[in-house]
């Protein structure tokens, strides 16, 4: 047996390399190179089977190679599809919550501008009786010139005294619409989603 190993062995090192570099071009046909061999080494029969065997089953591996990647392509199909469904309905559900929240923030920014013009307007109204109170104060100063009675200066003193308490009464508000307008402009800050 190791007799026809080795014979084997010096047969394929000797004869295999000299039929190889004897045969006219490079493009002979696998099938007629492997019958030349067999016709020098029938146990060679073997090896090639086994070859074959291999063959099979690397062929196999890629086909199942092939299979697997297929269907990961169709699971990553099917997965970015789901994908774009998932991201309609979030969007969809997004938008419905922010339209649930739109009327509680639409309702604020109104409050938020009527307190606005409110202010707006005690300032203006401020500011004129402010200004009134400077030109009665000026006529008191000049009442000695301008020869006024005294029922005309305690007219004018009574009309200082209301213009007085609406301002103070006035400031108070002022500052309570400073307040609230800070207050709603937090609120609105806050509903932001």
């Amino acid at each position: 047996m190791l007799v026809k190993k080795c014979l084997k062995t010096v047969l394929l090192a000797v004869v295999l390399p000299l039929w190889l570099f004897s045969a006219p071009g490079c493009g002979n046909d696998r099938a007629e190179d492997e019958k030349r061999i067999l016709a020098f080494d029938p146990s060679f029969k073997e090896d090639l089977e086994k070859r074959d065997m291999l063959r099979k089953e690397l062929v196999n591996k890629k086909a199942d190679l092939a299979k697997f990647r297929r269907e990961v392509a169709f699971k990553i199909r099917e997965l970015k599809q789901q994908e774009v469904k998932a991201k309609r309905l979030y969007e969809a559900s997004i938008e419905k919550v922010r339209l649930q929240i739109n009327p509680y923030q639409r309702r604020l920014k109104q409050d938020l501008y009527d307190k606005q013009r409110l202010y707006k307007s005690k300032k203006a109204e401020l500011s004129d009786i402010e200004k009134d109170i400077e030109e009665i104060a000026a006529l008191m100063d000049k009442k000695d010139r301008l020869v006024l009675t005294q029922e005309e200066v305690r007219t004018w003193n009574d009309r200082l005294s209301i213009l007085a308490e609406r301002k103070a009464q006035l400031n108070a508000e002022i500052e309570d619409l400073e307040k609230d307008i800070e207050i709603m402009k937090l609120k609105i800050k806050v509903m932001r989603l």
